[in-house]
């Protein structure tokens, strides 16, 4: 092999190694961008609260009852306050594939789901969309409210808010 040819194949590792990481991050915010516009299409809500009762809404039929039992940021030592998880028991006659809630050991199905504060108003994010890379995504380019950052419903035992459709 020739100097030239060593020379060419030296350039080509460094910019693959130093291409490939910016690629990666260019296209982890592409990802977070589709996910939150995608998120701000299908429903922007006042508070994360108002998002889960429009999914259980969504997902139920002849809903009897519904608890919240938590509605606050996902990490409990207070960084991205802009990321809330909220949980609910459901009660229900069926869900929208026909199941009945509940299995063995109680009568209700127990949800869970992520919300990400916006500048316009809270957004659901499943967990299959990645919800902490388009919240991180969100913090960096500005586009998070940080203003919730206590828990509307904490974690605590017995502390959980009734709903009755």
């Amino acid at each position: 092999m020739n100097n030239k040819s060593q020379k060419r194949i030296i350039l080509i590792i460094t910019l693959v190694v130093l291409l490939l990481p910016i690629a990666c991050i260019g296209l982890s915010w592409l990802y977070a961008e589709f996910r939150l516009q995608a998120a701000l299409r299908d429903g922007i809500y006042s508070t994360a609260e108002e998002g889960m009762l429009e999914l259980i809404s969504q997902g139920y039929r002849g809903i009897q009852q519904v608890e919240i039992d938590y509605a606050g940021p996902n990490w409990h030592e207070g960084r991205n306050p802009h990321m809330w998880f909220v949980t609910a028991r459901v009660w229900a006659e069926q869900s929208a594939d026909g199941k009945k809630p509940g299995n063995k050991l109680h009568d209700y199905d127990y949800l869970g789901s992520y919300f990400l504060h916006a500048k316009d108003g809270w957004v659901h994010m499943s967990d299959g969309a990645f919800p902490e890379l388009v919240g991180f995504w969100m913090k960096i380019t500005g586009k998070a409210d940080f203003s919730a950052r206590i828990p509307t419903i904490p974690r605590q035992p017995g502390s959980f808010k009734r709903i009755f459709p």
